[in-house]
């Protein structure tokens, strides 16, 4: 019985190439612990994926771009998921040498409700984290070619930082929350009812929401164990990719417009946001609106949780 499962998402944003790439990468690091970890597919593509998966049903704009909710694609894999523990992943996410078996061995070992992996953003050596220069290439072709030494000399010379930037550095050891690459024990979520507050989460990651969550049980004292695994134990790095931002273009303004008033009562209806949007602002600003301001997928979410807590939910996780 697998230990971990990963739920691995295709979307249409990462370059096709970096499908392969994180199954080699992984199944390097994990070693003879592979069968230790599963992995559940969930795809977003119109077109087959190269491995078994979920393809998602998710409607498409006239551009063929996905309304795509991950949460929604949870819900239905759900029953399939197998570990005790489970983590969301990308296809950029390069696990590091030996990491998936450390990791194993750290979450069998310690046991946490909630534990924070080591999710590294890739930067040339003396540049300044926030110069966006590619420096994935050599990894890239590092594992097609299978040079596992070559790997490793890459992995211990390159120059990262991480994910979570601006909280800085934290020590391995008990802490608290910070948006990284988590795992979470499988019946905790379940007990969350993580993935069935919401039934519309367009364009929506887990990881925003799982930090607003452990806000709202902190503030109940209702706040889980989190431990954070040492880099030497779990590290991944994460891939450049172009970032289209496809989910916020004047054809997928033109689908939520035709179906006003089905989403009346959230920020995709609101025209103010998507002038914004539009306009040429920083879109990761106007993103942040769509998501936290009223009608906003956060906001909802929030607001269905806290309810669910206040009729009865506090009582399933005392």
């Amino acid at each position: 019985m697998p230990f971990l499962t990963i739920i691995l998402t295709l979307d249409v944003e990462k370059p096709a190439e970096y499908d392969g790439l994180f199954f080699k990468a992984l199944k390097a690091s994990a070693g003879d612990a592979i069968d230790d970890v599963q992995v559940l597919v969930l795809s977003q593509r119109e077109h087959p994926p190269p491995c078994e998966a979920y393809v998602s049903n998710c409607p498409r704009n006239r551009a063929g771009y996905p309304v795509w909710d991950v949460f929604a694609d949870v819900r239905e894999v759900w029953d399939r998921v197998e570990g005790e523990y489970v983590t969301f992943s990308h296809t950029e996410f390069c696990w590091g040498p030996d990491r998936v078996q450390t990791t194993l061995e750290a979450l069998s070992n310690g046991l946490p409700v909630l534990a924070l992996g080591n999710l590294r953003r890739l930067s040339p050596a003396g540049k300044h984290r926030r110069i966006g220069v590619d420096v994935s290439s050599d990894v890239v072709r590092i594992i097609n070619d299978g040079d596992e030494a070559a790997f490793r000399k890459w992995w211990d010379s390159v120059t990262t930082y991480p994910w979570a930037f601006w909280v800085g550095e934290q020590t391995p050891g008990k802490t608290y929350w910070a948006e990284d690459m988590f795992f979470a024990r499988r019946d905790w979520l379940e007990k969350l009812r993580f993935f069935e507050h919401c039934h519309r989460m367009p364009f929506q990651d887990v990881y925003d929401v799982m930090g607003v969550a452990i806000e709202t049980l902190k503030r109940h004292e209702l706040e889980p164990s989190i431990y954070r695994l040492g880099r030497n134990v779990c590290e991944l790095v994460h891939l450049s990719h172009n970032k289209t931002w496809g989910a916020y273009t004047p054809a997928m303004r033109e689908w939520f417009t035709e179906r006003r008033e089905q989403w009346a009562d959230t920020t995709f209806a609101r025209d103010d946001l998507w002038d914004r949007m539009l306009s040429g602002i920083n879109p990761g600003t106007v993103v942040r609106e769509f998501r936290r301001a009223p009608g906003g997928t956060i906001t909802n979410w929030h607001s269905e949780f806290s309810g669910w807590l206040q009729n009865g939910g506090m009582k399933c996780l005392k």
